[in-house]
Order: structure tokens, then sequence, then C-alpha cells
């Protein structure tokens, strides 16, 4: 079985298998979708991230403020966001990686 999963891993994650990537100048906004439900305004200083599992002392108990979580290391990149309404738009996307958070804050067991 092992041996299933490693060739699934070495066929599946491979570079060609991404996203491909756009010139950061064709990248604009994507239009405002999908708001039914969102009524009120959310206070992103009073949000908080709460994460289950965390190592001892790593997050506090009470969670992570935007703050914390904009000082992650981040990843940016240029990539063609597809609606399933069937509309497409190259956007510039900054996120701040799960991956990393993860790897900082969660016991592997």
């Amino acid at each position: 079985m092992l041996e299933i999963n490693e060739q699934f891993a070495r066929d599946y994650f491979k570079d060609s298998r991404l996203a491909p990537q756009f010139d950061p100048a064709s990248a604009a906004e994507p239009k405002d979708n999908g708001d039914i439900g969102l009524d009120a305004e959310i206070d992103v200083d009073s949000w908080l991230l709460a994460v289950d599992g965390a190592r001892e002392g790593v997050i506090p108990e009470s969670g992570l403020d935007i703050a914390a979580i904009k000082a992650l290391p981040h990843v940016e990149m240029v990539t063609e966001l597809k609606c399933i309404e069937g509309w497409s738009q190259v956007v510039h996307w900054e996120v701040h990686a799960l991956r990393i958070l993860l790897n900082i804050t969660v016991r592997m067991k």
C-alpha cells in the first residue's frame, strides 16, 4: 500500500499539475459575487482564529488575531479564478498559507 501512495503522490503532486501563472499586469479585482447571507459587516479587529490541537505556548488560548496572521510568511501568485457561474478572471493572490500555519502550530502525531 505504501508504494501505491508514493506513486500517487509522485504522479499527482508535480509541477505540471499546478495552476498556470500569469503576468501581474494582467491581474484585476474579481467581481463582487455571492454575498447572500453576508448582511453584516465583519469586524476584522475582533476576529480570532482558534487552532485546536496547537502545541502548548505557540498560539494563545484566545486564538490568533488578524495582525498575528498577517505576520506569518505568505505566498503570492497570479492565477486564473474560474467561477462556477462560468466567468473567469486573472487575479493576484496574497495568502498566508495554511500549510505554514499548521507546521508552526499543530502537534504531529
